[in-house]
């Protein structure tokens, strides 16, 4: 038996010294999984609208005045809920969202020279996370407020971006983020996972509610959040402890993502005062509470129960001298039992046991005639006092409410003289004997009549509550609404003491899900695309989001989609939302399928190393195999080495070597990534500066230069230098004798290394070297352009 199966589950509900609910009337539990379907469908059907959260770039200070992290177009992810520290006291759940794109480019600052240090850029396989805390007790809990179920990512703290090696400057990073949330319009910055709502059981009806996580183990990523749920006419619970029982079930074989438990008596109450309401005419009641807000009795102010009309036969005997028989026709019709003052009905509730008491009095209308002779009767107005007593109490083994007591009186008020309204036109002494038995009908057929009306009514309302009982399951899935039409269904009702209802998250029968909602493929691959629960004749549509004008790939009516090659995808990466939609219902359901040109990505893309210093890399992959790293074309005695990573999060790190080498101030090393399963190859940079360079390369501010252009100067101190430029890569682009850099505009590569060297062995045997490094595309920085430039040294 699993830890948290169902079985034991309902045994430690089943403990008398057990406290489930904690004073509230419900609590809902929804697995993190399933909250984080909802946050993506979210996500995807707000990709290209107003609503969504845009490209981000801007500037990190990390240390002010000489150290900086520029982002650029920093594209996040769909958030996803985790709870390795969740702790239901303080109501704060993990939130993560993956960098899906951009580029990132630290800056530093020497003195007054600015130089870029370090370029990544970042794609679907392998990039920084922001994380975060969100305050879910910020949640408005009040149904009539809206009682949406959301994330507020205003409503958070405890930002860090892991776009850095330290915790510091991934603090850092992540305030950036925080200012930015708390900046953004409601639209941009809320998640929505559903709606708690009232419905019209009103005492299964919620009035507030309040949000709270919880782990599922200690340092366990899974988890759920708690809804803690108040309904109608009650007071709201306590918290419980951080060492409250985790609710959702997890017997294998099974997909169990969602729990709700109701109060056993509030059950019960709200199935007897539904019977009430419903043999009345609705909920007109007034509530008496204890100090702790426990129901003690409902009393009517209004509602009245209606008698249906009713026709009875009866036989009559064979009369004196006439020498045939009769059929009596009796109608009895327009009663009605007021429940107002000052005939309150009152229902008091005492340890699961419910008291009925009610006193009433109707007027109504009572017809006798002859079968087929219609125009001989006898009508005039009747009258009954009703006195009702009856008890009812809650199975100890089954959602059946019991009438254990029931003793209905029912009295007729006779008038004191026969009816005077008599009409005929047959035979005066059939007239006078119906005249005649006005008081022994009146008492006999009317006392029957009104008798048997009210115990069908109440046996009627029996029925319905008993339907109450099975529709619990509706009750839940109608007050908890979540959102893209998915809802609890739950597999089955218990009651080892209150009720329990355990089940999982699905699409409601009339709508479906495209799954798999969030795939990631490969240039030219395909992927096929079905629905939960699986529908046919749908139409499938794809949508390419980025508005890129390329070639968005190709769907066909089975879902079967075929992605666009390699070639035919602009930058690291392409989204498309593929929809599918139901010709008959018109509803549709979408899934955002992300497409890369290359299986294998490694970063940073270059980056500097202080001699015996050490950096870190990381690669990502799509789909599986291992990964091999190298130095490329390794030299003894220059080369530093490749080893894993001893930071928590790392990957691999490169440590450069410790000796210096003479005349040269850099060793460039290449370290390649390969995967040979899949020949996956994908390659990064460290250049590691064995001394300090002499010659300082500045962009020079010319106006007159072609789009793509920079002009690039060397300076020894204040002194401008002439020397040979090079591009140790081989490119991209092109750098002429002058220092005169051409960007390739057909290059796809985010960085340019441009080296000059100055050698002066005939006279004085020294070497003069310095280096820029050249965010690409040129147009799209033009801040680390100027920060390259300025100040400038004078002569």
């Amino acid at each position: 038996m699993s830890d948290n199966s169902l079985q034991s589950l309902l045994e430690w509900m089943a403990n008398p010294t057990t406290e489930i609910l904690h004073g509230w009337d419900s609590i809902a539990a929804l697995s993190r999984d399933k909250c984080n379907l909802l946050l993506a469908q979210a996500y995807i059907a707000r990709f290209d609208s107003a609503s969504y959260l845009p490209p981000i770039s801007g500037r990190v200070t990390m240390v002010e005045g000489s150290f900086e992290q520029h982002i650029h177009d920093f594209v996040l992810d769909v958030p996803r809920l985790s709870f390795e520290n969740a702790n239901i006291d303080d109501s704060r759940a993990r939130l993560s969202m993956s960098v899906m794109g951009g580029v990132q480019v630290a800056m530093k600052k020497d003195v007054d020279i600015w130089s870029a240090v370090r370029v990544d850029e970042i794609d679907p396989l392998q990039g920084p996370r922001l994380e975060l805390e969100l305050e879910l007790d910020r949640v408005p809990g009040s149904v009539e407020a809206g009682g949406r179920v959301l994330l507020d990512l205003k409503h958070s703290d405890n930002f860090s971006l892991t776009f850095a090696q330290t915790e510091h400057e991934r603090r850092l990073g992540g305030e950036f983020f925080k200012d930015l949330f708390n900046q953004l319009p409601d639209e941009q910055r809320l998640f929505v996972l559903g709606k708690i709502q009232p419905n019209d059981q009103l005492l299964l009806s919620p009035q507030s509610f309040r949000l709270r996580t919880q782990s599922k183990g200690q340092g366990d990523a899974d988890g759920a959040i708690l809804i803690l749920i108040c309904m109608q006419q009650s007071n709201e619970g306590a918290i419980p402890g951080t060492g409250y029982r985790y609710l959702i079930a997890d017997d294998a074989g099974k997909d169990y993502s969602a729990t709700v438990l109701l109060d056993r008596e509030r059950v019960f109450e709200a199935g007897v005062l539904e019977m009430v309401a419903d043999m009345i005419g609705g909920y007109h009641f007034t509530y008496q509470r204890d100090e702790y807000g426990k129901l003690l009795s409902a009393t009517t102010t209004a509602g009245a129960l209606e008698i249906a009309p009713m026709l009875v036969p009866m036989p009559l005997p064979q009369f004196p001298g006439d020498g045939q028989f009769y059929i009596l026709n009796v109608l009895c019709e327009n009663l009605r039992f007021s429940a107002a003052a000052p005939h309150e009905l009152k229902v008091t509730f005492n340890d699961q046991k419910a008291k009925l008491s009610w006193s009433a009095t109707a007027n109504g209308d009572l017809r006798l005639s002859l079968q087929d002779m219609d125009d001989v009767f006898v009508s005039g107005e009747i009258s009954f006092d009703v006195q009702m007593e009856a008890e009812y109490e809650l199975s100890a083994v089954d959602l059946t409410i019991k009438r254990s007591h029931w003793e209905p009186i029912v009295r007729p008020i006779i008038p004191p003289e026969p009816p005077e309204q008599a009409r005929g036109g047959v035979k005066d002494l059939l007239l006078a004997i119906l005249k005649a038995s006005w008081h022994l009908i009146s008492i006999s057929i009317g006392s029957t009549l009104a008798l048997g009306m009210v115990l069908a009514s109440i046996e009627v309302h029996m029925v319905l509550l008993q339907q109450l009982n099975k529709s619990l399951e509706a009750l839940v899935r109608d007050s908890i609404r979540l959102n893209f039409s998915q809802s609890i269904v739950a597999d089955a009702l218990y009651l080892p003491h209150d009720l329990g209802a355990f089940g999982r998250i699905d699409p409601v029968l009339s709508t479906f899900a495209v799954t798999p909602m969030q795939p990631l493929i490969g240039a030219g691959e395909t992927c096929l695309f079905g629905t939960l629960p699986a529908v046919a004749g749908l139409s499938w549509s794809v949508d390419d989001l980025q508005r890129s004008g390329r070639e968005a790939g190709s769907i066909d009516q089975n879902g079967l989609y075929q992605a666009p090659a390699a070639s035919a995808i602009e930058g690291r990466f392409l989204r498309v939302r593929v929809t599918a939609r139901d010709p008959q219902t018109l509803y549709q359901s979408s899934a955002l399928l992300t497409i890369v040109p290359s299986g294998l990505t490694v970063n940073p893309l270059i980056q500097l190393c202080d001699i015996g210093g050490r950096v870190e890399l990381a690669a990502g992959q799509l789909g599986e195999g291992s990964l091999f790293w190298s130095i490329r074309d390794p030299v003894t005695g220059e080369s530093g080495s490749l080893q894993p990573s001893d930071k928590p999060d790392g990957d691999h790190s490169y440590v450069a070597t410790t000796q210096p080498i003479a005349h040269r101030s850099y060793v460039l090393d290449e370290i390649e990534v390969r995967n040979d399963s899949t020949g996956h190859v994908a390659q990064a940079h460290v250049l590691v500066l064995l001394e300090a360079p002499v010659l300082s390369i500045k962009v020079a501010q010319d106006a007159a230069l072609a789009a793509g252009q920079v002009q690039l100067q060397a300076w020894k101190g204040s002194s401008q230098r002439k020397p040979e430029w090079s591009l140790p890569l081989g490119g991209p682009g092109s750098i002429d004798a002058d220092g005169l850099y051409t960007a390739d505009p057909q290059a796809t590569e985010r960085f340019v290394l441009v080296m000059a060297r100055e050698d002066l062995i005939e006279l004085v045997d020294l070497v003069f070297e310095g280096h820029i490094i050249l965010p690409l595309p040129l147009a799209d920085f033009p801040n680390e352009l100027a920060a390259l430039s300025v100040p400038s040294p004078t002569i």
